[in-house]
């Protein structure tokens, strides 16, 4: 997608909608925060699951003559994107998720073990959090039980990388923004992902950048000015880092991840937990009562006990 500078009747910030989820919208961020292109561009987010030509109807008279277009989210490649005009400019953009970095993801629609957690992703921690043992297992057993059990249900974390990189090349054939190379030949040196749905700071810049290079003509720096310039505005963005999930050390060594580190701590919501503390609250049984702290006392981070 290309844009051209406004002319007079136009206003001077034309508006681009980004269709997409959370994670579109965390890209439509990255661009708004930059000041020269929020200077002239206004990112207009539409649901996944909304008909962009009704948005589009929406528009005021003079927004409408300055809609530059659209950055449309793809989930699947088999999926036929409706109610996009033909005549717009569309910009195509993949939905990032792996696999081969947490092989032990339940199967998609598989029940989980209860409703007060966030769904699970790993199916050995879910299935020792539902048993109910003669006997309650200390922290130390449980961990021993979760490395034992895990070490033994790991699929082939390489296998599935392949997978994944069919998965990307597919999302490829259907998108203007290609990812595949990018991701396949970056996954081992950088973390690219926190979760398998929630994609790190380098991977969404990588998109933002390709964006931001289709309109690089109505700017008065050079594109390669404008793009190290954002380059260094996104330098310390982390992407979707709310919900982090610890890297298997079997996956870290069979994949030969160089940006894996055994004593990283992990944020999950609030709390910051190393790969065993993570283990062990995912592996732990549900409360008798919902209401109740999902942390035991002894796994809550400290900035989280009440004074």
């Amino acid at each position: 997608m290309s844009a051209t500078a406004p002319t007079q009747d136009e206003p001077a910030r034309r508006v681009i909608f980004v269709q997409g989820d959370a994670q579109a919208r965390l890209i439509a961020q990255s661009l708004a925060s930059f000041p020269p292109f929020a200077a002239r561009f206004d990112l207009r987010p539409v649901p996944a699951e909304a008909v962009l030509a009704m948005q589009i109807a929406a528009l005021g008279p003079a927004e409408a003559v300055g809609l530059a277009g659209a950055f449309v989210q793809i989930r699947d490649p088999l999926i036929v994107q409706e109610g996009v005009p033909a005549r717009m400019p569309v910009l195509r953009f993949p939905r990032l998720s792996v696999g081969c970095l947490w092989p032990l993801r339940p199967a998609a629609g598989a029940p989980t073990s209860d409703s007060w957690r966030a769904p699970p992703v790993d199916r050995v921690a879910a299935t020792l959090a539902a048993e109910k043992p003669p006997e309650p297992r200390g922290q130390e057993a449980q961990f021993g039980a979760y490395l034992a059990r895990s070490s033994v249900a790991m699929p082939d974390p390489a296998a599935l990388l392949e997978a994944d990189i069919a998965a990307w090349r597919a999302l490829d054939r259907a998108c203007d923004i290609k990812v595949a190379d990018f991701l396949a030949t970056r996954l081992t040196a950088e973390c690219l992902f926190h979760a398998p749905d929630a994609a790190a700071g380098p991977a969404l810049a990588f998109i933002a950048e390709q964006m931001l290079a289709g309109l690089a003509r109505v700017f008065p720096l050079p594109p390669s000015e404008l793009l190290a310039w954002f380059g260094r505005h996104l330098c310390n963005w982390q992407g979707e880092a709310a919900w982090q999930v610890p890297v298997h050390p079997l996956v870290a060594e069979k994949l030969g991840l160089a940006w894996y580190d055994p004593a990283r701590r992990y944020r999950w919501n609030r709390h910051e937990w190393d790969f065993r503390a993570w283990v062990l609250d995912a592996a732990r049984p549900a409360p008798s009562c919902p209401a109740q702290s999902c942390m035991a006392p002894e796994l809550v981070a400290p900035e989280a006990v009440a004074p």
